[in-house]
C-alpha cells in the first residue's frame, strides 16, 4: 500500500513539472478554400502559383512540398530575426482538401504580420479565382 505522503508528493511534483512547462498555444488560423476545384490538376498548380504571388511580397519563401506527407501538402515559410523573438510563420495547404493553415510559431496573439498574411491570401484568391476562405482560430496546440 502506498504511503499517503508519497502519493501526495508525486501528485504535487507532477503538477509542478507539468504546470511549469505549460505555455499558451502559438497563434494559428485555418480555413477551407471555396471556389477552387481540387480535382483539376491545372487549378491546383495555379493555386500554388497564386499563393506564391500573394506571399512572396511579404517575405515568404516557397513553395515546397512537405516531404513524406500524403496527401500532398505545400509549404510557404517566413523567418525574420531569431526563431524566439522574431517572426516565424508558415502557410500550409493540403491540396486534396483545399484546407489552408497559417501558423505563427512565436506569438500567441494575432500580430500585424499575421493579419497582413491573412488579408493577402484572401484578397489574392478572391481576385485570381473568385474564391473565398473564411479563417477560424486554431484552438489546439501543434508542434
Amino acid at each position: 500500500m502506498a504511503k499517503p505522503l508519497s502519493v501526495l508528493g508525486a501528485i504535487v511534483s507532477g503538477c509542478l513539472l507539468g504546470c511549469a512547462s505549460w505555455q499558451p498555444c502559438p497563434y494559428g488560423v485555418s480555413g477551407q478554400i471555396v471556389g477552387v476545384d481540387s480535382a483539376v490538376p491545372a487549378q491546383r498548380k495555379r493555386l500554388v502559383e497564386e499563393l506564391g504571388s500573394a506571399l512572396h511580397p511579404l517575405g515568404f519563401s516557397g513553395p515546397e512540398s512537405v516531404p513524406h506527407i500524403e496527401p500532398e501538402q505545400i509549404l510557404f515559410s517566413l523567418t525574420r530575426g531569431s526563431r524566439i523573438s522574431g517572426d516565424h510563420l508558415t502557410v500550409v495547404i493540403a491540396l486534396d482538401s483545399m484546407q489552408l493553415s497559417i501558423r505563427d510559431h512565436v506569438n500567441v496573439r494575432e500580430t500585424p504580420l499575421d493579419r497582413d498574411t491573412i488579408t493577402a491570401v484572401q484578397t489574392h484568391l478572391a481576385t485570381a479565382f473568385h474564391a473565398t476562405i473564411d479563417f477560424g482560430r486554431v484552438t489546439r496546440c501543434y508542434i
